[in-house]
């Protein structure tokens, strides 16, 4: 890839990246009718192509920014990990909440 292109995709997909998470904290199982399978199963391949998304673009991003400079990958891919360990954390919170919040009259 040409250095001067280097930068435009590590932005771009940053851009696309916070897009997707943001996605994935509004996309919140209390607001889905989980006795529903449709909605149930909506919102389980939704979350999904989120995070696939999220990850396969945090590995585009590790990819351009280990061929600019390798001294620093070690440092990204502990970032990268963090993010996908919150998300679906909060994911799995939000399940616990939601599943709560319906067996409560």
């Amino acid at each position: 890839m040409p250095a001067e292109l280097q930068e435009s995709v590590i932005s771009l997909m940053g851009f696309l990246m916070a897009a997707a998470i943001i996605g994935a904290f509004e996309l919140s199982y209390t607001r889905t009718t989980l006795s529903n399978p449709w909605q149930r199963m909506l919102v389980h391949f939704t979350k999904f192509t989120l995070y696939t998304s999220i990850m396969l673009m945090m590995q585009i991003a590790l990819t351009t920014m280990s061929i600019v400079e390798g001294g620093f990958i070690w440092v990204l891919v502990m970032a990268a990990t963090s993010v996908a360990v919150s998300l679906f954390l909060y994911d799995l919170w939000d399940a616990l909440r939601a599943v709560g919040n319906q067996s409560t009259p």
